[in-house]
């Protein structure tokens, strides 16, 4: 019955294969097509290196290793050709993993054929079942196995594992952590089969831990094993999704992802070479990289600059709210902002001229090292080995990143290079961000909308998240103004109501069908999710050619009681001057939040009574170091604090409720002043950082260069008089 049964599973086993022979016919098809068509040896090269390592991936989740070592070598091939050196490092170490790929794969059918001449060989069936399920990480193909063995503790085990976790008990998720440890022990398991046994025990581990069943001494073993799996997973060199691997050199450019990372001007990739062109109307070019290291770190890279001596910029995150900037041109560097002055400001304290002018055309070496450690920041830049600044002091006298602090390359005239740029991370996190990430994290903890005031939805971006709605929720929507206008024709305003319906405000529950909203119209959620809001898709993408935004808000009717809720969107907070503390909301600790104080003039404000409205010396400066009264802060009813002056990055250092008000009551001074607050939302980041940054950056160069063509224009008036008097 036994020998049945075992080769029933063999047989299905065979049968799971996926067929290799029409998609091995499309995949030469393809090659065949590069080959053919493609212009250049370049091109071609660039194009068959894409190809092989996208399908030798493919091979290698099948775990097909023979064939995906050869493709790898073909793609090595192409990038040796070319000299894409990044490309060769990321290839040597697939490689690796595809000759241990190979030995699996030999393994396999070894056990495969022992099994087929003698059915009853319980060592190679065994052999055969942990060569699924470590090496391969396939765990239903050894639960087909497992019918026809007879080791209790190995079926038992792999069983447990293939159900939800949920339905193992904590004392159970200990047991089988010991046995997944032992296993990663063998010495016949390949790196990436310790790498997918450990991870199923640290798994385990941090269930068990987080159902809170454990006593004292069997909590003690799971942070035990989860330290010794974090010490063997790091020997392993293995990299958590989304971290940076610390201790080594690493390239940017391999975390550069075009549909995630901001550009602007005419930025591209050429092997391990970012080239930065001048954008139109003599904007800058810049490349963000998503990268946010939160302690000690290195950074090098070759800069060169093409017609133009380099005028380049590099910023870098110092923790988790601050950043600095090391700039170089052709006579000067530095670092800024610091204490509030520009890179290039003669006082700034790191600002250094050269002795020798840098020249366009050639390379110069650029070392720069950031240590950070509990607010203390050592900065140190070096070119071509000569230290040419350095600076020590605290963040206090950085400025606060205006978002997440990430790493930014930027060029600010003609051509620029930046060639092989590399990170060593020498201490604390570096987290790699991505959109798909982030987009789901926020998906899954926005709140649902209570009230939704003042929200912004740009014109030219197609849908921006607003918060989700509950199934069956009922919410009123109100236009509170703002308009859409085209490009074409300035005085063309498109919404939110326009006649013909062409541009009207729209929304969308998840991926489902867009819907009108209405000024005064109550929308009814036929279904739970996130709401996207957006301008009208009626005649396809037209968002080119439309800038602006339209404001509106969302209540849920009924209306819900007054207590504060968790803060998401923009909100507006009056404070009387005659009330301590005033709720503003809920906030989450590790979150970050924009303050901006409004500074108060005119009646809703704080003044002094008795005196004019339109008096300036009337208005109370809420926001200046040197106010006797200001706006403070506190959470949970902790101590009190303050922001800086005007716009202001908050990271919440605990949960609870956050308060304000005024420092100290006051039967001086009436009336109300107020500040804004939101949680930093990182979709609508992701989403408007583009066209902000874009439009600052342009309007700012745009007024440089009006300035410089009314100078030349006042000295050609002042020239003309000369030239008269000379003719006559």
């Amino acid at each position: 019955m036994k020998r049945i049964i075992l080769f029933i599973a063999m047989v299905l086993l065979f049968l799971s294969i996926p067929g290799r022979t029409a998609e091995q016919d499309d995949f030469a098809k393809l090659e065949k097509e590069i080959i053919e068509s493609s212009e250049n040896d370049k091109e071609k090269n660039n194009r068959l290196l894409e190809l092989y390592e996208n399908e030798a991936d493919k091979k290698m989740g099948l775990g097909f290793g023979s064939e995906a070592l050869q493709l790898y070598t073909k793609a090595n091939r192409c990038a040796d050709a070319i000299g894409n050196n990044m490309a060769e490092k990321r290839l040597l170490e697939k490689t690796k993993d595809a000759r241990s790929m190979k030995i699996v794969e030999a393994r396999i059918n070894a056990a495969r054929k022992t099994l087929e001449n003698d059915p009853g060989n319980q060592a190679a069936l065994k052999k055969l079942i942990l060569l699924h399920f470590v090496e391969l990480d396939d765990i239903n193909a050894a639960k087909e196995l497992l019918p026809g063995c007879d080791d209790l503790l190995l079926k038992t085990c792999i069983t447990m594992i293939g159900k939800n976790i949920e339905e193992v008990s904590a004392f159970d998720c200990l047991e089988l952590c010991n046995w997944l440890e032992e296993l990663s022990s063998g010495l016949s398991t390949s790196r990436n089969g310790k790498i997918n046994v450990l991870l199923k025990a640290e798994k385990y581990y941090q269930y068990a831990t987080g159902t809170k069943k454990l006593k004292s001494e069997e909590q003690a073993r799971v942070e035990q094993g989860l330290e010794r799996i974090k010490k063997k997973l790091k020997l392993l060199g293995y990299i958590p999704p989304g971290m940076v691997a610390t201790g080594t050199w690493i390239s940017l450019l391999e975390s550069f992802d075009p549909d995630w990372d901001l550009t602007q001007g005419k930025t591209g990739l050429d092997g391990n070479i970012l080239a930065m062109g001048e954008g139109e109307e003599r904007r800058e070019s810049f490349t963000v990289f998503p990268i946010a290291p939160d302690g000690s770190y290195n950074f090098r890279a070759q800069l060169a600059s093409k017609e133009h001596s380099p005028y380049m910029e590099c910023s870098f995150p110092v923790g988790t709210e601050h950043a600095v900037t090391f700039g170089i041109n052709r006579y000067e560097s530095g670092f800024g902002d610091i204490d509030g002055k520009r890179w290039d400001r003669s006082d700034n304290v790191t600002n250094r001229r050269f002795s020798d002018k840098l020249s366009s055309g050639k390379s110069y070496k650029l070392e720069m090292k950031i240590k950070h450690e509990d607010g203390n920041v050592q900065l140190a830049a070096a070119v071509n080995g000569h230290k040419v600044a350095q600076w020590k002091g605290t963040t206090k006298n950085l400025d606060r990143s205006p978002g997440i602090p990430v790493i930014v390359l930027r060029n600010r005239w003609g051509v620029g290079y930046f060639k092989q740029p590399e990170l060593f991370i020498v201490s604390g996190k570096c987290i790699k961000r991505s959109l798909e990430r982030d987009r789901k994290y926020a998906e899954k903890n926005i709140p649902v909308i209570t009230r939704l005031s003042h929200f912004r939805v740009p014109g030219s971006i197609p849908w921006t998240l607003a918060g989700r709605v509950e199934k069956g929720g009922r919410y009123k929507i109100k236009h509170e103004g703002g308009k859409w206008y085209n490009e074409f024709d300035i005085g063309a305003e498109c919404g939110p109501g326009g006649k013909d319906g062409k541009y009207c405000l729209q929304g969308r529950i998840g991926e489902g069908k867009s819907f009108n909203m209405e000024d005064d119209a109550v929308l009814e959620a036929d279904r739970a999710g996130p709401l996207y809001v957006g301008m009208s898709t009626d005649k396809g993408d037209e968002f080119d050619n439309n800038f602006g935004s339209i404001r509106f808000s969302m209540v849920s009717v009924p209306e819900q009681d007054n207590e504060p809720w968790p803060i998401w969107h923009p909100r507006h907070v009056e404070l009387p001057a005659k009330e301590k503390w005033v709720k503003v909301g809920e906030i989450q600790k590790g979150e970050y939040y924009k303050i901006e104080l409004e500074r108060p003039r005119g009646r809703r404000s704080w003044h002094y009574p008795g005196r004019s409205d339109d008096d300036d010396v009337n208005s109370v400066n809420i926001d200046s170091p040197k106010s006797e009264y200001y706006v403070e802060f506190r959470i949970a009813g902790g101590e009190t604090f303050r922001i800086n002056s005007g716009r202001s990055m908050l990271l919440a250092p605990a949960d609870g409720l956050l308060e304000a008000g005024i420092n100290k009551v006051s039967q001086k001074i009436i009336g109300e002043c107020g500040f804004n607050i939101e949680r930093f939302d990182l979709v609508k980041q992701s989403d408007n950082a583009r066209k902000n940054i874009a439009n600052h950056y342009y309007y700012e160069l745009r007024r440089i260069i009006n300035r410089l063509e009314r100078e030349k224009e006042k000295a050609e008036k002042e020239k003309r008089p000369r030239k008269e008097k000379r003719k006559k």
